[in-house]
């Protein structure tokens, strides 16, 4: 299973957090440092751009509500959890599949995750070309399937998908796995047979459909997954409670109330932030059980 946590979409995550713009007024007092660690999936805003937008929010929007904030861009998600567990970071956003791997060493509740495309959840879909005959799974032995680059949660529901129907992970079974940076890029290829198969989100889909109707009677959908909650953000259990709890009401309430972070966030297709329960994890729970199942992995 390809497993490409780029730094990316948790850049999102973090440029929403609203506890950087709160509109309400701080107090001229020492500012209370907080330590954000950051690892995920990709997001199609360039690094530069991403990195210096995340900066202005830390110093301009961060600042006056009492906060200074630290940001830590971590490529590897064991030096995150390495961090994380030694206290060097407060604030961590991780891949869900990861963040359930790595908890019985964080000890940290999930409390947040993105929201977008009115919902806090992501369904991937598995397109093909209806034109070139490909009706099963294993239809697709030997082709070539394209993804989005570091969507390592739509890999993990590829490698279920085809492990559950007696198949090898997809590293072994296309011959040749490719990443796009744009999700339109994927379609696209499929639809002129750039490549055989694609795994895209089932709103970036239809974003595109409504674009060129020509997409949807062209590509069909051959699996679709459950709904699954992609990033979360979870502080360290013993953060102090006041001030977690300061934070994680505006991750929920300010940036919706700020017109500049809503313009940030449509950089990282995010438009808030929401509180988030346990149970909202399980279908993301369940694809790594069975993927762990399948794989001989305990």
């Amino acid at each position: 299973m390809k497993n490409n946590h780029g730094w990316r979409t948790c850049c999102a995550f973090l440029l929403c957090m609203g506890f950087f713009c709160s509109t309400a007024s701080a107090r001229q007092a020492e500012k209370t440092l907080i330590n954000v660690g950051y690892s995920g999936m990709g997001t199609e805003v360039d690094e530069r751009d991403a990195c210096a937008a995340l900066k202005v929010w830390a110093r301009e929007i961060g600042e006056p509500l009492g906060f200074q904030v630290k940001t830590t861009l971590y490529e590897s998600k064991d030096d995150l959890v390495r961090d994380f567990v030694a206290q060097k970071v407060d604030f961590a956003t991780m891949v869900t599949s990861d963040y359930l791997r790595f908890a019985p060493v964080l000890k940290a509740k999930a409390e947040v995750a993105r929201f977008r495309n009115k919902k806090i959840s992501v369904q991937y879909l598995l397109l093909v070309n209806a034109e070139n005959n490909i009706k099963e799974l294993v239809d697709l032995k030997g082709k070539r399937l394209v993804y989005k680059k570091d969507n390592s949660l739509g890999m993990l529901f590829m490698d279920v998908l085809l492990m559950k129907a007696g198949l090898p992970a997809a590293d072994r079974f296309f011959t040749a796995v490719q990443e796009k940076t744009k999700e339109n890029q994927l379609a696209l290829a499929v639809f002129f047979n750039q490549a055989d198969a694609c795994l895209v989100s089932e709103s970036g889909f239809a974003t595109m459909v409504e674009l060129n109707p020509q997409m949807g009677k062209k590509l069909k959908v051959l699996a679709t997954s459950p709904e699954l909650v992609e990033v979360v953000g979870f502080f360290r259990k013993d953060y102090p409670p006041s001030d977690k709890q300061k934070a994680i009401e505006g991750i929920v309430k300010g940036a919706k109330a700020s017109k500049r972070a809503k313009q940030i966030m449509l950089l990282f297709n995010t438009e808030s932030m929401e509180l988030i329960e346990d149970h909202q994890l399980d279908s993301v729970r369940g694809l790594v059980a069975e993927y762990n199942r399948l794989s001989g992995k305990k």
